[in-house]
């Protein structure tokens, strides 16, 4: 018992069976997993899977092929309404403004593979919406 880790402040112990038939002794190894916390705050969590845009058709700006989606939590119709706090990634565990996906090369009509976490305020508006917008990443040299 003398390889006895303590991980934030718990004494963390795991005992290992030797599998030979003739012996019954246990050795302490210390374990690689997190002390088990109870959830002490209460979130309402919405994931959103953005899965594709369909920009061919569109007549307005016919060049625009790197296109990106950038997702944001509003809680008013404003024009300069700020974002809210609300989006998570695995990188931070502080929340962020705006998340974005990642862009595809010369492709008019992308299919996204990215995860947005939400966390949605418990006590909301009848404004409260979330913000898709849609952006042409330019790889020209200027």
């Amino acid at each position: 018992m003398r390889n006895n880790t303590t991980l934030g402040g718990h004494l963390v112990v795991n005992l290992e069976l030797d599998s030979s038939p003739d012996s019954t002794a246990a050795r302490a190894v210390p374990s690689l997993r997190p002390p088990v916390a109870p959830v002490d705050a209460f979130r309402h969590v919405l994931y959103v899977f953005p899965l594709s845009l369909r920009y061919d058709s569109q007549k307005v700006f016919p060049k625009a092929r790197n296109l990106c989606v950038e997702l944001q939590v509003r809680d008013s119709d404003a024009v300069d309404a700020r974002s809210l706090p609300a989006l998570h990634d695995d990188a931070s565990p502080d929340a962020s403004t705006a998340a974005s996906s990642a862009t595809t090369r010369h492709n008019v009509n992308p299919d996204f593979n990215e995860e947005f976490k939400v966390s949605l305020p418990t006590q909301h508006s009848e404004k409260l919406h979330l913000l898709f917008t849609f952006f042409h990443i330019s790889c020209k040299k200027e």
